[in-house]
């Protein structure tokens, strides 16, 4: 929310960033309390300072930057990067890449813009930096990208629902066991698969309720 101070406060901004200037507090104030004064409003300096700060708080503005938050997504390519990580939660910068055939240039330089504004957030999973709509629960996001990631692994305990053992899936998908127990030991701990002792043997299951909860 934002209140009548800092929207116009706000505006004053816009129009001095549009003129290709990075935003500073300390180069806007005289700006913003020459405006103030233009239309007869009594704040002092100190009290503008503070409709500043938070709206950076609020991440609306940005130190150093030319760009504010009602303008980001009016870029082309930007909205792309963004709708996609909504869509594909998890995904990391050479996914990003290849999927939407972007530079590597272009992709860190809007990612960065959407994570100062708060479109987005990071973190790191598996020595990848994941992506994801800011507010989004983290451990779905490592579950959306588990699944991506072991496709095979999570289809071929689908279609064999009487439970795998960890040779056979090594065998029959040609990975070998330091691979598959990596993979295994991630997809147990968040759910993915469940793992049952049954006949002397460790056979695991793919775990359907995490998959209902997911839709």
């Amino acid at each position: 929310m934002i209140l009548d101070q800092e929207q116009f406060v706000y505006e004053i901004v816009r129009d001095y960033v549009n003129n290709n200037r990075a935003f500073e507090i300390r180069k806007i104030l005289p700006i913003a309390m020459s405006q103030f004064a233009k239309n007869s409003i009594d704040i002092n300096q100190n009290g503008i300072e503070k409709i500043l700060l938070a709206l950076v708080k609020k991440r609306l503005i940005v130190e150093g930057s030319t760009l504010i938050r009602s303008e980001i997504l009016e870029n082309e390519t930007r909205q792309e990067i963004y709708s996609y990580i909504c869509d594909n939660p998890g995904k990391y910068i050479t996914q990003l890449e290849n999927e939407l055939d972007l530079g590597r240039h272009s992709v860190v330089w809007h990612l960065k813009t959407l994570l100062n504004f708060n479109f987005i957030e990071k973190q790191e999973f598996d020595n990848h930096e994941l992506y994801y709509k800011s507010g989004l629960d983290f451990s779905f996001v490592k579950i959306n990208y588990l699944t991506f990631k072991n496709g095979k692994i999570l289809n071929y305990l689908r279609e064999n629902n009487i439970g795998l053992s960890k040779t056979r899936l090594s065998r029959d998908l040609n990975m070998s066991m330091t691979t598959m127990d990596k993979n295994l030991k991630y997809l147990i701990e968040n759910d993915i698969v469940r793992m049952e002792y049954i006949d002397n043997t460790y056979l695991y299951f793919l775990n359907n309720k995490t998959f209902s909860d997911k839709n």
